[in-house]
Formats: C-alpha cells, structure tokens, sequence
C-alpha cells in the first residue's frame, strides 16, 4: 500500500503537471494595473499622431510597422473597457449592492473629471470664451457628450453610462439561472450589434456623433461575460496561449491595409482589444521571470494605478498647450515634454482623488 506521503507527492506533481500545461484565463487579472499602464500609454503616444499629427515613421520605411502599431493605440481604449467589464464582475460579486456599486464607481470617475478639468473648464469656457453656465454645468456632469457630441473626455461619459447598465446586464447574464451565461450573452451581443447598425442606418448624423462610444459597447459586454470565468480562474489547454498572438497578428495585418472602415472597423476593433490585452498579459508574465525586466513590469503598474487621472490630465494639459505659441505641430519632444507633466497632475489629482473618496465614503 502507498504511503499518504506518496499519495500527497504524486498529487502535487499531477496539480503541477496541469498547471504547467494550461492556459490561464486569470493571467489578465493578474497583470490588470500593468495592462491599464499600458493602454493609457497607448492612447497617449496615439493621440500625438491622431491630434498633432506626429509621424513615427519619421520618415524612415523600416519604421512603419512603429507607425502601424503607435497609430492603432485607440484600440487601448476596447484594452480598458474589456478590462472594465471583468473588474466589475469582482466587484459586484461580492457585494450586489446596485446603489453602493454606483455610488462607488460614480465616485470613482467623476471626482478626477472635478479635479483635474473643473478650474480649466471654468476658466477657459466661462471667462474666457463666455460660454453659458449650462456648458459648464453640463461638461462637470458628464453630459456635454451625449448632448452636443463634444468628445473631448468620451471615454468618461461613455464608462459612466456603462457603469449604469452594469447592475442590469448581471442580473441578465448571471442573477437567475447559472447555466448558458454565454448563450445569453452571445444573445446580447447580437441584440447589441443589430441595434446598433439599425441606429447607423435611420439617424446617421446622431450616430456619427455617438458612434465612437456606442460601438464600444460589445467589448465591454465580452468583458462582462468573461469576468466570471476569470474570477473562478478557468483554463484552457496550453496550445490555446498562441491564439491571441495569431489574432493580434491577423489585426494588425487588417488594419494596415484597411479593408473597411465605419462601424465595421469599430467591430473588428473588438478582436483586438480581447487578443491585444492578453497578449501583452501574457508578455508580461515572462517579463516577470526575468529580474531585469520586472521593472518594466512595476513602471507599467505604477502607471496603471493612475490610468484614468492620466487620461484626463494629458487631454486638458495638450489642449492648453495647442492654445499656446510654444505649440508646434506633429513636434514630438514638445509632446512628450506636455505628456511628462500630465504624469505628474495625475499623480497628485490620483493622491487628492484618494483622499475625498475616503471621506466621502465614510458617509
């Protein structure tokens, strides 16, 4: 008879076995702050080429595929918002409060909009270009999006609203029956999609307006419906960690040649930001078995702690520097000069979001 010693090694060696030949779904949950790091860079380095029309070829062929990659960076945005959807699903999870989720996520967002925006928007909007009170009123609350398509902070007003649809897109997927979430959810994303051509197609002009926020909807949607499998951290067979690599690829190769465009475009963008975050993911787990490299790693999730203040400071900062005579156009020094100081306002409004989040959740 074996011993239980026996018995409890080979157990080990089995669970190691299996370990060591599975894909973990839960590798983006373990890299979540260095993955928002890494899209908010993203989105910053992209928004110098779709902005200030920075070239990063720099006129040189061989650096066209750094040109491809940095003018793709608004798929960081499907990057944030898929990873939304799984974070919500830990959060939610454990306490289904709806008032307290909202409570704590309204918070969350609109305190950096007030901290960092507030006083520019004042200055710049009422006593400088005498706007009206409602503007102003309307840009603190998030609504000057969905109002009169000003998409200078989208992205805020679009994840608020989100953040709204949330408590009832869990009660569908998961509240009743535990079984078939992902036929449900794949009825959703369907309902999503259909809805959103049919919306193209009867009211152009109102959708070209929301267009850049609604169509980003079904990747936060897969996020949610993914969120349960990461959080009871579910496996694939290994051979499936090349999957997103191969996908990332075939992306890459689509948007280079730019077969279609529009919506389509939006939807294929998708795909990418699933297979881009997890690829990174899982870049930065190998990173993480090299002593050198793990300073990349604690870089990216230094920036990811702060990754929404971030967003907003670099927009407000970039638009105070295009009002200035030292703007230069496609001047990438100047930008990254403009991008270092927003690092620093979003670390400070970060530390001031902090601390009034505290004291307001304490009542």
């Amino acid at each position: 008879m074996k011993s239980s010693k026996t018995i409890a090694k080979k157990s080990v060696e089995n669970d190691n076995h299996i370990e060591a030949n599975s894909f973990h779904l839960n590798i983006i949950s373990k890299y979540r702050n260095q993955l928002y790091g890494f899209a908010i860079l993203w989105i910053v380095f992209f928004h110098a080429w779709a902005i200030d029309l920075v070239d990063y070829s720099f006129g040189h062929k061989v650096l066209l595929p750094l040109k491809a990659f940095m003018n793709s960076g608004n798929v960081g945005v499907d990057v944030f918002l898929f990873l939304s959807g799984i974070c919500l699903y830990f959060s939610y999870f454990k306490k289904p409060n709806s008032y307290e989720f909202l409570k704590k996520r309204m918070i969350r967002i609109i305190l950096p909009v007030w901290i960092i925006d507030g006083l520019y928007w004042l200055i710049r909007y009422v006593f400088i270009e005498h706007a009206d009170w409602s503007s102003f009123l309307n840009r603190m609350l998030l609504m000057q999006f969905w109002e009169k398509g000003d998409s200078t902070i989208w992205f805020v007003s679009c994840i608020a609203l989100f953040y709204f649809l949330y408590p009832y897109i869990y009660e569908y997927l998961f509240g009743k029956e535990k079984n078939r979430v992902w036929f449900r959810g794949i009825i959703l994303l369907g309902i999503s999609y259909l809805g959103i051509i049919c919306f193209s197609k009867v009211n152009p002009s109102l959708y070209q307006t929301v267009e850049i926020a609604l169509t980003r909807f079904p990747v936060f949607l897969l996020g949610c419906m993914t969120g349960k499998m990461i959080y009871e951290k579910k496996t694939l067979p290994s051979l499936f960690a090349i999957v997103p690599f191969l996908v990332t690829l075939l992306f890459f190769i689509v948007v280079c040649l730019k077969p279609f465009g529009g919506y389509r475009m939006r939807f294929f963008y998708l795909v990418g930001g699933v297979s881009i975050a997890y690829s990174v993911a899982i870049l930065f787990a190998i990173f993480d078995k090299c002593g050198l490299t793990k300073k990349i790693l604690s870089f990216f999730s230094f920036i990811g702690s702060f990754s929404l203040e971030l967003y907003l400071s670099h927009i407000m900062l970039n638009q105070v520097y295009r009002l200035t005579p030292l703007y230069v156009k496609g001047d990438l020094s100047r930008y990254l000069v403009v991008a270092g100081i927003s690092v620093l306002i979003a670390y400070l409004a970060s530390k001031v979001r902090l601390f009034l989040s505290e004291k307001v959740l304490k009542n």
